[in-house]
């Protein structure tokens, strides 16, 4: 949280043994550089201090949630640059004015309305059945209507838990995320001239217009390579859900330092570059 680069700990856990894991800690976390207020401005500043440890690529570059829009614009600054990147990994970034919440549709009036969809549904099928098929039928819903009343109790815990979280964090890690919502919000990406890939959590919030690209259609001229990740936004770099996120990545990782090895120096296949503000969240 906060751009914090403790958050990716879990991820890069995970990553094959001799494959570093490089994170840039947000500007702003020491209380003596200022914050950034612009993406453009976060992302040349990464660039510089990445440039400085490898000054020419492949690069390899990722990022989470407003983390993903800061590494796009990386990827952009060093193409503009002449250098060779070889993935763009987003986890689950949000383009601009995305999400979008379908027309007066609440969270609460989702629920309700699909709730009684189902409802009139049971009914009508009950009334198709008959004697022990009707009965068993019954049974079965009534054991789905509890696991899913247990599993909602347990979403509802997470939310606390999060708020919690939250409250508890520094000053200075709030004030970061709040900069990061403002220059998200500010932020007019240009066309990037490669392929980005994006790790799509399975779990949108209720009530959005669904778009399998979040909001990112248009913005690659190469194309947006698309893998569905079972997770949530806001946890699928985290234990446990990182467990479904990990291999994916690994493996497209993989291909595009395959793809550069050839033209790729010693160090320049092992820079992943992560950067999570937890503010552009809206799961």
């Amino acid at each position: 949280m906060g751009g914090n680069v403790v958050e990716y700990y879990h991820l890069a856990a995970r990553m094959p043994l001799g494959q570093p894991f490089i994170g840039i800690q947000a500007s702003g976390l020491d209380d003596k550089r200022p914050l950034s207020s612009r993406v453009e401005e976060i992302a040349a500043e990464y660039v510089e201090e990445v440039r400085q440890f490898q000054p020419h690529g492949p690069y390899y570059l990722g990022g989470s949630s407003f983390g993903g829009l800061v590494a796009f614009e990386m990827a952009r600054q060093l193409r503009a640059a002449g250098e060779p990147v070889g993935l763009v990994a987003l986890f689950d970034t949000y383009g601009p004015g995305y999400p979008q919440w379908l027309p007066g549709m609440t969270r609460w009036r989702q629920d309700l309305l699909s709730g009684w969809w189902r409802l009139k549904a049971w009914v009508s099928d009950l009334r198709l059945l008959r004697g022990r098929s009707r009965r068993q039928y019954f049974l079965e819903k009534v054991r789905n209507s509890m696991a899913k009343a247990r599993r909602w109790s347990r979403k509802q815990v997470r939310h606390v838990r999060r708020a919690i979280d939250h409250r508890l964090l520094p000053e200075t890690l709030r004030k970061v995320e709040r900069a990061g919502q403002a220059a998200a919000r500010r932020y007019v990406p240009g066309v990037y001239p490669g392929k980005v890939t994006l790790f799509r959590a399975r779990h949108q919030p209720d009530g959005i217009r669904h778009d399998e690209t979040n909001g990112l259609a248009g913005l690659a001229a190469g194309g947006i390579d698309v893998h569905i990740v079972e997770g949530r936004h806001a946890f699928m770099v985290r234990e446990p859900e990182v467990g479904f996120l990990a291999p994916v990545f690994c493996e497209c990782l993989e291909l595009a330092q395959r793809q550069y090895q050839s033209a790729a120096s010693p160090a320049g296949d092992i820079s992943l570059l992560a950067h999570r503000q937890a503010a552009a969240s809206t799961a």
